[in-house]
């Protein structure tokens, strides 16, 4: 029987692959050496799936520590595939991207603590 994944390979690769876009566009707007008002707007899209990585932050970092050699390869694959990015820092890549949503989550906690306390 297989194990039943608590957020799943297609939740996890769309996680990862928000995180490293979202990534992207805040490097690309920071390269001309400054940060707009339209910058800001320009993120509001990817912004709107904030909430749901973020609040599943430790089940996606658990997810990625579960997946079996085969499942590992197919998110190195497609996040390789998708964003066209090398063999090389892939894998490496994919972990940050896991350790940003994973921050992003401990530190809404800690202000939602802070606030409430």
């Amino acid at each position: 029987m297989a194990k039943e994944r608590e957020f799943g390979i297609a939740n996890l690769k769309e996680a990862v692959t928000f995180a490293i876009n979202m990534t992207e566009s805040i490097q690309t707007r920071f390269s001309d050496g400054g940060f707009s008002l339209w910058d800001g707007l320009s993120l509001i899209p990817q912004a709107s799936n904030v909430r749901r990585y973020v609040n599943n932050g430790d089940k996606i970092k658990r997810e990625f520590f579960d997946l079996d050699s085969g499942e590992r390869k197919e998110l190195i694959d497609y996040v390789k595939e998708e964003l066209d990015l090398t063999d090389d820092y892939v894998e490496n890549i994919v972990g940050e991207s896991l350790n940003l949503l994973e921050a992003l989550s401990g530190l809404i906690v800690a202000i939602n603590k802070d606030r409430t306390s």
